[in-house]
């Protein structure tokens, strides 16, 4: 009776000494934590034809911020994406988006193409990097001739945007990440798209107000010569 007990005590001894091993090993984030799934066909941003478009839903949870943002990209020579607040977007002490509402419209060169390729290809391979407080929920749709031809899902509780942003503001990211140098992260292309739409704004603002200063000139002129 004593050895059961004592073979019952050592077993629930090496029980609860693995489950804090891997409460461990999943708070310094040694497990992976981000996944990915595909069905269908995969198209490729850079091979994009005219007849093809490429949609992500993409949903960012973080402590402060929670981003619904769609980006749709138009195939072709010229190869145009629209991004789109769908609702409910905000940042620290912010109030919520109402509803769907175009953030821009840009035009993407080659090297903006294989940036994008680049962040899917990292995305399809799960590392089981974490240590971020922010969840990533991404889902790409592709389309041929209208019809839907393949489907990839994403999470992410990694670190791939932080990477991508130390590149661009350190000057550095780790050399295990996979980031390479024409890598563009979502909230890239977002900040692209609201300032191409604030550009093209005032751009508009000046040409009015430039021919309704030209409508007054005239209307004084035809004043003057009547006098």
């Amino acid at each position: 009776m004593k050895d059961r007990r004592l073979f019952v005590y050592g077993a629930s001894s090496v029980m609860m000494l693995l489950v804090l091993t891997l409460l461990m090993r999943v708070s310094i984030g040694d497990l992976p934590v981000t996944s990915a799934s595909a069905q269908g066909i995969v198209l490729s941003a850079a091979e994009l034809a005219p007849t093809e478009r490429i949609i992500v839903d993409y949903v960012r949870d973080g402590c402060r911020d929670h981003q619904n943002w769609r980006f749709e990209l138009i195939g072709g020579t010229e190869r145009r994406l629209t991004v789109i607040d769908a609702g409910g977007s905000y940042d620290s002490g912010e109030t919520p988006s109402d509803g769907p509402s175009a953030i821009g419209t840009i035009y993407l060169s080659s090297r903006d193409c294989r940036g994008i390729d680049d962040l899917l290809r990292i995305y399809r391979h799960p590392d089981g990097s974490s240590g971020s407080t922010t969840t990533i929920r991404i889902r790409v749709s592709y389309f041929r001739d209208q019809e839907k031809i393949g489907v990839e899902r994403f999470v992410d509780q990694g670190m791939i945007e932080n990477w991508i942003w130390q590149r661009d503001h350190e000057r550095m990211a780790p050399g295990y990440s996979g980031v390479t140098p024409e890598m563009l992260s979502f909230p890239d292309l977002v900040l692209r798209a609201a300032k191409a739409s604030k550009s093209a704004s005032e751009s508009r603002s000046a040409a009015s107000l430039t021919g309704k200063r030209s409508a007054d000139n005239n209307g004084d002129t035809f004043t003057d010569l009547r006098r």
